[in-house]
Formats: C-alpha cells, sequence, structure tokens
C-alpha cells in the first residue's frame, strides 16, 4: 500500500464502526459497481429458507467430523 492509502487507511480507522463499514460499501461499489438487487432478493429469500429448514430440524445435516475428513481428503489430493 502506498503512502497515501496508508494515510487514508489511518484516518478510516480512526472513524466510528458504522462510518467504516459505510466507507466499506461505497469502495466496494466503487470498484464492482452498484450491487444486484435481484441477485440480493434471490439471497435473501434463499438464506431464509436455510434458516427455517435449521430452525424446525428438516435440513440436512452433516456431522463435523465428518465434513472435515472429506475437506482434509480433498486437500490431499
Amino acid at each position: 500500500m502506498g503512502e497515501r492509502a496508508s494515510k487514508i487507511f489511518a484516518d478510516a480507522m480512526k472513524l466510528p464502526t458504522d462510518e467504516r463499514a459505510e466507507l466499506l460499501r461505497d469502495l466496494i461499489e466503487s470498484v464492482d459497481g452498484p450491487a444486484d438487487a435481484r441477485a440480493a432478493q434471490e439471497w435473501t429469500a434463499e438464506i431464509e429458507t436455510r434458516a427455517r429448514a435449521a430452525i424446525d430440524g428438516t435440513a440436512a445435516s452433516v456431522p463435523w467430523e465428518t465434513v472435515k475428513s472429506e475437506l482434509d481428503a480433498r486437500l490431499k489430493r
């Protein structure tokens, strides 16, 4: 990071958390472009569906030990 960016970062770190979060959103949008409202709605619906399934016990779950061993096996390939 250059000297100018380092100074801006140091100044930004002095801001309250909510202002840093807003600044971060604005910076990301300046690079990525505006958020896709339709995609955000679809993700929200998906998250709500998964949360309901987890809460009511209908979600398929896998024990952590199984997930970990499968990931370990994939990484060793």
